[in-house]
């Protein structure tokens, strides 16, 4: 592609080379089979791609400032899967009302946690707080009503005995008089949120780094999937507190990028004389080897900030396995080759190309511990970074299925 015209596009539009470079060839690969039909060759090409590069890239620009949002720079540290908040409430409360009496249950009634309902013949009878539906603070009222049909979110918790939970009970009206949609209203099954942390700023700002706790939620909280430990910048919706923002629908989109490698003074983890360095040290609570998390756990299992709180394992890579849809699982071992202790660390096919190393690389994984039904210490993995690696082999990449026979 021609670079000086990249660099006209990135001056004009106030963004950096690769960028442009990057939305190009993502266009170029989308069009390229229609665009050789019709002639072009590859300068052709090129300079098409740029062009319309150039407008997608202003678009982008202009959606931005309409939303209100910004470009923040750095790296994101911690990427866990999403939250099923509805999912987790809902099976919550199905199982309280199958085991409170009937004066617990009324209880909740009361207090506007719930609305029930109860099938005779095609209707259904409503047992609620009135005030619900009435828009009005709440009293200690139980009423019943006869009602044709029942919300979408409403789940059957015994033969013809259904409920929603409701989703604010507090607060009818806003401060400056307006009705506060959630007010009374069922509280969605599907509710997910993501809660990642993103160690940088505003593009906009100088001074230091921070740690910044970036939310999404409901389709965002999906969407929001970005690689650990690789700098770029991504747009996000500023709040209040300095360190956290929003996703913004559509546009927080994470764009890998090298040039703000340069924002930090050295890589997130190394050893030095054995000892840790870098700012992943300052992340966790704690740096331990695989077969240390269980100690790890028991030490610190309660303790304040529990719930919060980060470890970082360091591990070999024992195994590389590929899974469906160009996804990798690294199969982490111990150090101590007496050990038979591994932490698994999933790679999406969306990150695949973060993997440029092999077998007997070193890796710090960033996550939590857990206990599982059996008694066992589990680690969930939020981030990862490869920071001693080896070049990879062919041979590195083999399923376990194919060595067995089985599944593993």
């Amino acid at each position: 592609m021609d670079e000086k015209m990249i660099q006209t596009i990135a001056t004009t539009l106030n963004v950096t080379p690769e960028k442009v470079k990057g939305v190009a060839l993502d266009t170029l690969e989308e069009n390229r089979e229609v665009w050789a039909k019709a002639g072009k060759d590859e300068a052709m090409m090129g300079v098409q791609a740029l062009r319309i590069a150039q407008i997608k890239i202003n678009r982008a620009n202009a959606s931005l400032q309409r939303s209100g949002a910004e470009n923040f720079v750095g790296m994101f540290v911690s990427v866990p899967r999403p939250k099923e908040w509805g999912k987790i409430l809902y099976n919550k409360m199905n199982k309280d009302l199958l085991n409170l009496s009937d004066e617990a249950i009324n209880g909740l009634l009361r207090m506007g946690n719930v609305v029930l309902y109860e099938t005779v013949g095609n209707e259904y009878i409503r047992k609620a707080n009135p005030a619900l539906f009435n828009g009005t603070v709440l009293g200690d009222d139980i009423e019943e009503a006869t009602v044709s049909d029942l919300p979408k979110e409403a789940k059957e918790y015994a033969e013809g005995k259904f409920f929603y939970i409701v989703w604010d009970n507090k607060t009818p009206t806003w401060p400056s008089g307006d009705r506060n949609f959630k007010f009374g209203r069922p509280r969605p099954q599907d509710e997910r949120e993501r809660v990642a942390l993103f160690l940088g700023r505003k593009e906009t700002e100088k001074g230091d780094l921070r740690l910044i706790t970036v939310r999404a939620n409901g389709k965002e909280a999906d969407n929001l999937y970005p690689p650990t430990f690789v700098a770029g910048r991504i747009p996000l919706k500023g709040a209040r507190n300095p360190d956290v923002a929003y996703a913004v629908r559509d546009l927080s989109v994470f764009d890998g990028d090298a040039s703000v490698q340069s924002m930090f003074s050295g890589p997130p983890f190394a050893l030095e004389d054995g000892n840790p360095i870098g700012p992943i040290t300052d992340l966790v609570r704690e740096i331990t080897s695989v077969n240390g998390l269980e100690t790890y756990h028991k030490q610190n299992e309660g303790s304040d900030g529990w719930y919060d709180a980060l470890v970082g394992v360091v591990g070999e890579v024992i195994h590389m396995e590929p899974r469906d849809n160009g996804a990798m699982l690294l199969i982490l071992g111990d150090e101590d080759m007496t050990s038979i202790d591994t932490v698994d660390v999933w790679v999406s096919g969306k990150h695949a190309e973060t993997i440029d190393f092999g077998v007997g690389s070193k890796v710090i994984a960033l996550g939590q511990t857990w206990m599982g039904r059996e008694g066992d210490v589990r680690f969930s993995c939020s981030g990862w970074f490869a920071y001693e690696t080896v070049e990879a082999m062919d041979s590195d990449f083999v399923s376990m299925d194919d060595e067995t026979g089985e599944d593993w």
